[in-house]
């Protein structure tokens, strides 16, 4: 039995993936990233007055620089997993604040 001391941080069981794990399934998150980012950013150019001011090379490196970005995910939670934070309740709390920052991001991009 786990002293109660250690479990006033955790939302659950301590989840101790090792760095393969953790990057396998931010890989599997990615495909969803990309899911609602796409769909999103062709809305936005559809629906801001002139396609937003951004061209296609424009959005395309915005693309690539959003999936680098999304690179610190597996950094990040591995790190509060290292301090003892439960590590699904980390990525899902990361994941949906980093998707809804690059929408953010996207939206203020293109209609500068």
């Amino acid at each position: 039995m786990q002293d109660p001391a250690e479990e006033w941080h955790h939302a659950g069981p301590v989840e101790r993936d090792g760095p393969y794990e953790v990057l396998k399934r931010w890989e599997k998150l990615r495909l969803l990233y990309n899911a609602v980012l796409i769909p999103w950013t062709v809305l936005l150019i559809a629906v801001l007055p002139g396609g937003g001011t951004a061209g296609p090379a424009e959005v395309l490196v915005g693309g690539v620089v959003a999936n680098v970005c999304f690179c610190l995910g597996p950094v990040v939670e591995t790190y509060l997993a290292w301090v003892g934070a439960n590590a699904c309740l980390a990525r899902g709390w990361l994941f949906a604040l980093g998707t809804g920052f690059t929408a953010l991001a996207a939206l203020l991009s293109l209609s500068l």
